[in-house]
């Protein structure tokens, strides 16, 4: 059997900056060797220092894998689901960002904080603040219950949600709004989501004040990662997506995947794959989500190659 890796594929920066320094915490703190330095060969970088004396959790899952997250749980630190569970420990901020108030009773408790919120992340909200400034309000493209869209609407004041075509009609007249997305949406999607937006405020008139002034937004590792995995799925008797069911990107990457190849099949570990559905003969693809860690990637290949 032929299997052929997508291009772009697995970890994103932000999810392998946010494991390899919580891995790198755990064997400093005594939890037992870095897997991260096992794995990279180099160091994580830490916002506390190389030794933290405290104990520590990380505040909801670092990543929506659970492979992922029982390995960080195996190296001794553990998640706690709110702050009331964090008194006097160093506390791992998730990479889908956290709510400003949560962030804010943390620093006023005095725990120590290691910040692993994707940088794309915190870009757009960034933007979204400027664009707030600029606009009566701020449409957001996503998700209103995934954990970066309700960690990016607790620093604004003025924004909508929006998701589908029937929440954009529901919105009320403004002169102007800003856009930003979910930095996981499909870029298909924002971009429908924009040409609905745009017809009913008009494009952007920066003279004028008037209009759907929208900002790129879409982490670039998702995007290259979609196209190349679209673009093998076009070519191969199978696709294989890997990756958590609880997973935005990896859910949009199997439906982009999916739609260009029928016969694409989404699993999250080698034990979901059923090897009697294969042949010798075939040629299968194989790509995977943001969070999803090469391990199990190399498990699955591995056991194709094998058939």
């Amino acid at each position: 059997m032929k299997v052929i890796r997508a291009d772009k594929m697995g970890f994103c920066h932000g999810v392998r900056k946010a494991y390899d320094t919580v891995m790198t915490l755990a064997g400093d703190n005594g939890n037992g060797k870095s897997a991260a330095a096992a794995e990279t060969g180099a160091a994580a970088e830490s916002t506390i220092g190389s030794s933290p004396k405290s104990e520590i959790v990380i505040l909801g899952e670092i990543v929506h894998n659970r492979d992922v997250v029982e390995r960080v749980a195996q190296s001794g630190i553990e998640s706690v689901t709110d702050i009331e569970n964090a008194g006097g420990k160093t506390v791992v901020l998730r990479t889908h960002g956290e709510q400003k108030s949560t962030i804010e009773a943390l620093a006023e408790k005095g725990n120590e904080l290691v910040d692993c919120t994707c940088v794309i992340v915190k870009k757009v909200r960034e933007k979204a603040l400027a664009l707030e400034q600029r606009h009566p309000v701020v449409v957001i493209v996503g998700k209103r219950n995934h954990p970066e869209i309700v960690g990016l609407v607790s620093w604004l004041t003025k924004y909508h949600v929006v998701y589908s075509d029937e929440d954009i009609a529901a919105l009320p007249a403004y002169k102007s709004i800003g856009i930003v997305s979910q930095t996981t949406v499909a870029s298909d999607k924002y971009a429908h989501c924009v040409e609905l937006l745009e017809t009913k405020y008009g494009k952007w008139n920066p003279d004028e004040g008037t209009g759907a002034e929208w900002l790129k937004t879409i982490c670039a590792h998702t995007i290259r990662n979609q196209d190349s995995s679209a673009e093998l799925a076009r070519t191969v008797d199978v696709m294989i997506v890997v990756g958590s069911k609880h997973s935005s990107n990896s859910n949009k990457l199997f439906d982009k995947c999916a739609t260009e190849n029928p016969n694409t099949l989404f699993i999250q570990r080698l034990s979901e794959l059923d090897p009697g559905r294969f042949g010798a003969d075939m040629t299968v693809g194989i790509t995977s989500g943001a969070s999803t860690p090469d391990w199990i990637v190399d498990e699955i290949a591995g056991a194709l190659e094998a058939i």
